[in-house]
């Protein structure tokens, strides 16, 4: 048996999260798998984790192991989708055969590349055309043979290595001219038609391009190349390789040699009914028993092997679950994408004078209002007296004990969330903590004098010591829970405000001096829901408080956020208590001589104004009630049916938080306008908290997607489809490789293949030329339509004259004003004068011209920075000309020059494109791209582990991909692998 507690050397950059001695040994003593191929090949899932990579149209009940395979040209892990995996017990749909191995989901059928401890083995082995390639049926016996020193690729079934009789993309890689191949299949094709089938097929297409190919013969009476090694040894396996006859040699000998099954000849019929009669079949969900009989019978029928049309029910089944998880993809995109797109127009929850400056501030500095709202509210909240309640449904006795309200900013570093938090809370509340601070000063001063005339009192009815007087804190940075008791122990009735610049300091902070041992995180969750506290220490002092008024507000990054978010199931409620507002990435630029917006005054006292007002004990008016109670039913029947823990608790808790945002709101009003504030809460105010929470819970459903379900098919496709609506409609596969950390980029395959599904779910087309790719979105393809600027403001390039436009519209992308308004004290007017418009140029979406836009891989420099004189007013070409230029006087900085006046050029660069031939396309690439043009001799100055192979040579440069790669000639005249520009140096 295997320990899987025993570590590894630490070889490996990427072990898997868990992976079981009884998987492990399958793996190693069950197929001969060598222990390190397989420690890193393989990891053990649950149920659930199972479900979420196959995604089958009934469930798999059981654990199992996972095989996740790599980059051929990298290394590295593609996804949790590119793989083969084996649940514990076999998957048996009802009505359908035992499925033993299962694929991902959306996985089509081509080769899987097993990680081997070199992350350049298998680029080495591609460039290396004198190693045979040899093909086995499954990841688990690829390991076997790798374990043996083979280079062993896997498919996942004897058809997997292609699809409508052409080789895949991966195996079409490998089928280079020159090669030899050993198809390893299972020794059992003798009995099974449709497996030499597959083999003869398969060879056939190697030949065709140019490869040699032998087939792997063995005893059969062990099943597959795992099995001999095991029952024989590793040397019985290289002996049959040794001896594996040639294809022809092996068809020839197929007659004499094969068990061939003979089935009753019957007269071969018309077809045209088979796919009909076989779809029945599907409709009908029979037995297994009555299935074999159903199949039987249309053999006879159709005069067709059996085995045919079981083929082709599985097949038609296998289609039906496809069509079902499509519509389940689409469902949850589209429930993405409205995530994405909510917003809340601030008028609708605060006074137009109120909100008429904040939109605007927030417009400014290119950020969405609802951030900018979240801090008030959260800030606001703190203000209402610790012990306020509202009653929500007094027949009910549900009532609100609290008004604290958990707010969080998700967005990247430097992506402008402290000046959301400066501007709504620390800089409106400066004025107030220095007075409170002032007033405790003196007060202290006073009460320091009154304490001794008391103690020099000689009168015996001189009554008690003079209480202490007690400092008053706008906020607090950092706490524990006892601390914070004794806060609201000392002064009853003030709420407690915790900001949190980076909010993972306070999901890192429970329990920071008890060693972990204590409950801080517990009973701050306690206080959302207004629960008093006592607590006992050893010295027999106590804290004893009936109610805590705790709120929080803070910002964090979505990756820092996503280790406390685990799945997203939320056990102990932490994240349901929480609102956020999530801001996507975001250009803020200053523009000069616009009018100064000073908000300070009027937010000032607005928390001043909040702050004198007493304790309440709020409620619902009828109305309000009403509205309340449809939203609480509403919630609560969400609740009940949603599949994700982490959302069923969200909804749990949205009722009340609209309860309290309705009261927080309802104090804003009347505090603004200076107004008294009512016991009875509107129907207006409950609509707008609805609103609002509506707007936060939809951010928490894109959040759940987003960063605990980073490799989910739907969060990839709604990013694509968002990215396109950012860059006018369509995008290429480069710039959705950029939106990723160069880390956990996807391969060039699975950005094809993420494109190729959004096609089939009728978002867009893809245009292709070449090695280029490009979707666009159709013109009614989404329901996302942003409502601001998301990417970038409108700029201009001083040094080149040319005007850049932001790439997304505002409101429709409709012309409108803001007209100018003054800020007081009473929440006038704001004065200032801005016109927005849609920047986006028309565009055609069939363009699909390799551009210069994807190969803008340099940095900005000295010797990029000199004023051009191209500009969009330019000729065609002229632009060619300089082009041309530039590669005859290998002129790195003009090529770049002119790269840059293109951009985003679109009409203009399909112009330029054509008026250059393919070859000085390419030139100008690599010139831009490296500094290179073809036939420039460069050697490799690389990582050192993988000199070896290029020690000592001279390379030609020869071409460059779509992501940027450089291939060069050897002088044998082979092709390197695809390298990048900076591993290479001009001779």
């Amino acid at each position: 048996m295997y320990d899987n507690n025993n570590p590894m050397d630490g070889q490996f950059s990427r072990t898997p999260k868990y992976l079981s001695s009884k998987h492990l040994t399958e793996w190693c003593e069950g197929s001969a798998v060598n222990e390190a191929i397989a420690r890193l090949s393989i990891e053990s899932l649950t149920a659930k984790e199972f479900n979420e990579r196959i995604r089958p149209k009934e469930p798999i009940k059981t654990g199992g192991w996972w095989c996740s395979g790599v980059n051929w040209r990298t290394g590295e892990f593609m996804g949790t989708w590119y793989g083969q995996g084996k649940p514990d017990k076999p998957h048996h749909p009802e009505g359908s055969n035992e499925r033993k191995y299962l694929t991902g989901s959306g996985m089509e059928p081509d080769a899987i590349f097993l990680p081997m401890s070199d992350k350049n083995y298998w680029a080495k082995v591609h460039a290396d055309k004198s190693i045979p390639r040899h093909w086995a049926e499954g990841v688990k016996k690829a390991g076997a043979g790798l374990s043996l020193g083979l280079a062993v690729l896997a498919l996942t079934g004897v058809w997997n290595w292609g699809k409508d009789g052409k080789l895949a993309k991966f195996v079409g890689e490998w089928a280079q001219p020159g090669t030899t191949h050993y198809i390893d299949f299972d020794s059992d094709y003798a009995a099974k038609p449709s497996c030499r089938a597959a083999i003869i097929k398969f060879a056939q297409l190697l030949i065709e391009h140019g490869c040699t190919v032998h087939i792997t013969c063995w005893d059969t009476k062990f099943k597959g190349l795992d099995d001999l090694i095991v029952g024989k040894g590793g040397d019985a396996f290289l002996q049959a390789v040794a001896d594996a006859p040639t294809f022809a040699e092996w068809e020839k000998s197929l007659g004499a040699g094969a068990k061939v099954l003979n089935y009753p000849k019957v007269e071969a019929r018309e077809l045209s009914g088979l796919k009909t009669d076989v779809c029945q079949l599907l409709e009908e969900n029979l037995k297994r028993s009555d299935l074999t009989i159903a199949i039987a019978n249309l053999s006879q029928k159709y005069g067709r092997q059996p085995q045919e049309i079981r083929s082709l029910y599985l097949e038609l089944e296998e289609e039906i679950e496809q069509e079902a998880q499509k519509e389940d993809t689409k469902i949850g995109v589209e429930q993405l994408l409205a995530s994405k797109a909510a917003s809340v127009k601030l008028s609708e929850i605060f006074p137009e004078s109120l909100a008429a400056p904040i939109e605007e501030i927030a417009r400014r500095m290119n950020l969405k209002p609802e951030c900018y709202a979240l801090a008030l509210i959260s800030g606001v909240s703190r203000f209402l007296k610790n012990g306020s309640s509202t009653m929500l449904v007094d027949e009910w006795n549900y009532w609100c004990r609290t008004h604290g309200y958990f707010g969080a900013m998700i967005a990247e570093s430097s992506q402008m969330k402290t000046p959301v938090f400066n501007a709504m809370i620390t800089d409106p509340l400066a004025a107030m903590r220095k007075k409170n601070k002032e007033k405790f000063e003196a007060e202290e001063k006073g009460y320091e004098v009154e304490l001794e005339q008391w103690k020099n009192s000689k009168d015996e009815n001189k009554g008690p010591a003079p209480d202490a007087p007690v400092e008053k804190f706008a906020y607090i940075t950092k706490a524990t829970w006892e601390g914070i008791a004794g806060m609201v122990g000392r002064a009853p009735t003030q709420g407690i405000l915790w900001l949190c610049d980076e909010l993972a300091g306070f999901f890192k902070s429970a329990n920071q001096y008890r060693s972990g041992r204590g409950s801080d995180q517990e009973d701050l969750l306690e206080c959302w829901s207004g629960n008093g506290a006592v607590i006992a220490r050893a010295t027999g002092t106590t804290v004893n408080v009936g109610a805590v008024s705790l709120s929080i507000y803070g910002n964090i990054q979505p990756k820092v956020l996503a280790p406390f978010l685990g799945d997203g199931s939320d056990n102990n409620g932490t994240f349901a208590r929480f609102d956020f507002v999530q801001q996507p990435r975001a250009l803020t630029q200053i523009t000069l001589g616009l009018p100064k917006i000073d908000a300070n005054p009027m937010l000032q006292a607005l928390y001043e104004r909040v702050d004198a007002i007493p304790l309440m004990q709020f409620e619902l008016d009828e109305e309000a009630k009403e509205l309340f109670v449809d939203y609480y039913n509403h919630c609560q029947r969400l609740r009940f049916d949603h599949p994700k823990q982490g959302m069923r608790a969200m909804l749990g808790k949205a009722a009340e938080k609209v309860g309290r945002v309705a009261t927080i709101l309802h104090c804003i009003h009347a505090a603004h306008f200076g107004a008294e504030v009512s016991q009875k809460i509107p129907a207006s105010r409950v609509r707008a908290a609805i609103k609002w929470v509506e707007y936060t819970t939809q951010q928490a459903l894109s959040i759940n997607v987003e960063v605990c379900s980073p490799d989910a098919l739907e969060s990839n496709l709604a990013k694509i489809i968002s990215l396109a609506e950012r860059k006018c409609g369509a995008v290429t596969a480069r710039d959705v490789l950029l939106t990723f950390d160069s880390k956990y980029r996807p391969s060039g395959q699975t950005i094809r293949e993420w494109f190729k599904e959004l096609e089939e779910l009728k978002y867009g087309e893809i245009t292709e030329k070449g090695r280029s790719i490009r979707f666009s979105l159709s013109k009614t393809s989404t329901s996302s339509t942003l409502a601001q600027n998301l990417d970038t403001a409108s700029l201009s390039n001083v040094d080149t004259g040319i005007h850049i436009t932001s790439t997304s519209s505002t409101l429709n992308g409709q012309n409108f004003k803001i007209s100018k308004f003054n800020v007081d004290k009473r929440g006038g007017n704001v004065e200032v004068s801005s016109t927005f418009s849609n920047p986006c140029p028309a565009k055609d979406s069939k363009d699909l011209t390799v551009n210069v836009e994807d190969v803008e891989v340099f940095a900005s420099s000295a010797e990029t920075s000199k004023p051009s004189m191209l500009s969009c007013t330019t000729d065609p070409a002229e632009f060619a000309e300089q082009i041309r230029k530039a590669i005859a006087n290998f002129d790195r900085s003009l090529a770049i020059q002119v790269s840059r006046a293109l951009k985003d050029k679109i009409q203009l660069r399909k112009e330029v494109r054509a008026a250059l031939t393919v070859e000085e396309f390419e030139n100008f690439r690599l010139l831009v791209t490296a500094g290179f043009v073809k036939g420039t001799r460069v050697k490799y100055v690389g990582d050192p582990k993988y000199a070896e192979q290029f020690e000592g040579l001279e390379l030609v440069v020869d071409s460059i991909d779509a992501h940027s790669q450089i291939s060069c000639l050897k002088p044998d005249g082979s092709l390197t692998t695809w390298l990048k520009p900076e591993e290479l140096e001009k001779l």
